[in-house]
């Protein structure tokens, strides 16, 4: 608060702050002083963790030792491969085969050779010179090469050819058949077996399951879509009116009681009187005339 006095020479302006004056000022400064102090002491937010999901086990290895000749044997409906040592299962794993168009050919065949380091000369990726990926996935023998580019052929490591260009090998197994007829065989997996497989092991291809293995769970396709189940409209159209049955108001009809059969009473005979016997007239005695006086 403040007053005017008059001086001379001059106006004076005093101000005179009462107590009341100073405690609301010093409440106004505290309180916006730990607004500030609050701002610079909040602490951003900690960022969400995204756990992945476990990937699946791509299978296992316990042959060290099992002695016996190897085989390996692939289901196609459970996309799995087992590996025999006589008769003994010494391993599994998860595989992919061929996908539609191009199929894993069933049959009993053996491997005729082996690569480590083997690059196909059919299937892979058009490059250009950085080394950039200008079409993936094509098969150079009938995919045309765009301009400035040049094939890179796909690296099939751990490769065990068993029939012509069809080959166990390396490569990334998702669960379903996905391949161009060779049979995948995940990291890890594809150099035990190929350690372990020599040149004329036989290696059995099969539509139908093997086992159901307690160790690796076969990988199924996914279900179908299913489809949405139907929503049921309920009808805007009234519903149907159901008559009443309605009595009849005309009289029923009377039935008339049926006649009783009078039985008919045959006369009684009727006597006819006896016949009357008529007395012969009796001769009168005829007067004699009496004499005139």
């Amino acid at each position: 608060m403040f007053r005017i006095e008059e001086a001379t020479g001059g106006i004076t302006v005093r101000i005179f702050m009462t107590s009341f004056s100073l405690f609301r000022s010093a409440l106004a400064l505290a309180v916006v002083a730990m607004f500030a102090s609050c701002a610079e002491m909040e602490t951003p937010a900690k960022p969400t963790t995204v756990v992945p999901a476990p990937t699946p086990v791509p299978g296992y290895w316990n042959g060290d030792g099992v002695p016996g000749s190897p085989k390996i044997v692939v289901s196609i409906s459970e996309q799995h491969a087992y590996f025999y040592k006589g008769k003994h299962l010494v391993g599994e794993a998860n595989v992919s085969t061929g996908k539609a168009g191009f199929g894993t050919p069933p049959g009993h065949y053996t491997v005729l050779s082996k690569d480590a380091t083997h690059v196909s000369t059919v299937f892979g990726d058009y490059v250009d010179d950085f080394g950039n990926v200008v079409k993936s996935n094509i098969d150079q023998r009938k995919d045309r090469k765009p301009p400035g580019s040049h094939y890179d052929g796909a690296r099939m490591p751990y490769a065990m050819f068993f029939r012509g260009g069809y080959a166990m090998h390396q490569g990334y197994v998702p669960p379903y058949a996905a391949s161009h007829g060779c049979i995948r065989v995940p990291q890890g997996m594809a150099e035990t077996f190929f350690n372990e497989a020599p040149v004329g092991t036989p290696v059995v291809v099969k539509e139908e399951a093997v086992m159901h293995s307690a160790t690796v769970p076969p990988l199924v396709p996914a279900p179908a879509a299913i489809p949405p189940a139907p929503i049921l409209v309920r009808s805007t159209a009234p519903a149907p009116v159901r008559l009443a049955p309605v009595r009849s108001t005309v009289p029923a009809p009377i039935r008339s009681p049926a006649p009783v059969p009078v039985r008919s009473h045959s006369p009684a005979p009727v006597r006819s009187p006896a016949p009357v016997r008529s007395r012969a007239p009796g001769r009168l005695p005829t007067p004699s005339p009496t004499p005139a006086r």
